[in-house]
């Protein structure tokens, strides 16, 4: 899938060093997903599923987050820094990792530390803060997580 990917954007199919390469480089970066998590590859077309829905409603997140920093910037007062520990249910790294950049990614909240079964965040308001708490991102990556069972509500 990845290879056949690289030859749809790259639209050299007649250049036989190009081919090569793109074969090289789609079987490294296969067998380097398998070696970071080798549970992804069980299921990838639930994994992309679950990417194209995750992806619309996180650049939406992003895009509310930057009208609430830009209102709390210029109504004084609003701004109230504060550092919280966030629970994380997630098991695997690439479900943690997603969780984490999803945070940060998120204006207003940066993940300062990934800590046991906790993230350490930084929330410039508490709105914020209370958006991070609520766990409606987390519980989004959760189902994300190759393991996931829906009916159990935790990784199987």
């Amino acid at each position: 899938m990845l290879f056949a990917f690289y030859l749809g954007l790259s639209g050299q199919w007649n250049n036989a060093f190009l081919v090569a390469s793109g074969a090289v480089a789609s079987v490294l970066v296969a067998l380097l997903m398998l070696r970071l998590e080798p549970r992804i590859l069980d299921s990838p077309f639930a994994l992309l599923r679950g990417a194209l829905l995750y992806g619309p409603w996180l650049a939406l997140q992003v895009v509310i987050a930057n009208l609430k920093v830009m209102r709390a910037v210029w109504l004084p007062g609003r701004v109230r820094p504060q550092v919280l520990r966030v629970p994380c249910k997630l098991r695997s790294g690439l479900g943690r990792a997603i969780y984490a950049n999803s945070i940060t990614l998120t204006p207003g909240t940066v993940s300062v530390l990934l800590d046991g079964d906790a993230i350490v965040v930084h929330a410039l308001t508490p709105e914020d803060a209370e958006g991070v708490a609520s766990g409606d991102m987390h519980d989004r990556v959760l189902a994300l997580e190759p393991g996931f069972s829906p009916d159990a509500g935790a990784v199987a």
